[in-house]
């Protein structure tokens, strides 16, 4: 399964993804193109981020903890959707906490 955390307060910004869709490699993949697609807007829009505390990935991993304008807000509101459409269609493959 996997498991998503993710939260914004104030110039705060967190979001983990962690575990594979054991069994559907559509949803993985699904899940990963959102997730590292968030992460390559971070990257290319590093005048918008003020302090990183972590930001990687690996292979069914992702961790971004930073510090940021309110400019990338749209960005995590779009992972979220993105995300919880994929949790709806498949509740038993990904598990999103948003805190």
């Amino acid at each position: 399964m996997i498991k998503v955390k993710m939260w914004i307060r104030r110039d705060e910004y967190f979001f983990k993804m962690d575990g594979h869709a054991t069994g559907d490699d559509i949803v993985c993949a699904a899940c990963s193109a959102i997730a590292f697609s968030l992460l390559g807007y971070l990257v290319n829009n590093a005048n918008d981020i003020k302090r990183v505390f972590e930001m990687n990935s690996d292979s069914g991993k992702v961790n971004i903890w930073l510090r940021g304008t309110k400019k990338i807000i749209p960005a995590f509101e779009m992972a979220y959707i993105g995300l919880a459409q994929i949790a709806k269609k498949h509740p038993d493959k990904i598990l999103i906490k948003k805190f």
